[in-house]
């Protein structure tokens, strides 16, 4: 059983700027997620589609993957994207952890290279994951403080 989910009828009215066949699109990614992902909640949040594990923190670290609408194409982001495997390399971006597949067709999500990253998100998000990097300095974060 999933937790709080999003309708159709939000996904229209969050995102009633796209182009029908964009909206199409994200209709039919929604759909084909909201039945392939276990138990899970879902939000419209960051300009996205977000699905969370189940009783999340209302932390990026809890989201499996999203739906992010784009003019021409829909991505499948992944918060934690630069953690996986990629032997497909479909995985496309350059900030510190966030990458996404750029979805031309919502059949994409069929693709067993997909299902392995969504798998890798899944068990990311389960098991927890904490940064490794060390903590900022005291003087850095008085400085981001004042900003």
């Amino acid at each position: 059983m999933h937790g709080r989910t999003v309708d159709s009828k939000a996904i229209v009215s969050a995102f009633a700027h796209l182009s029908n066949s964009t909206l199409d699109h994200l209709l039919d990614c929604h759909r084909m997620l909201t039945e392939s992902l276990p138990p899970h909640e879902q939000c419209i949040r960051w300009n996205t589609i977000a699905f969370l594990k189940r009783n999340p923190r209302k932390s990026a670290h809890d989201c499996i993957c999203c739906l992010a609408p784009r003019r021409d194409r829909i991505e499948l982001g992944f918060y934690l994207g630069s953690l996986f495997k990629d032997p497909g390399r479909l995985l496309k971006g350059a900030t510190k952890y966030k990458r996404f597949v750029p979805l031309q067709e919502p059949d994409q999500l069929r693709d067993p290279l997909v299902a392995d990253l969504l798998n890798q998100s899944l068990k990311l998000v389960q098991n927890g994951w904490k940064h490794s990097d060390k903590p900022h300095s005291p003087e850095y974060l008085e400085l981001i403080r004042g900003i």
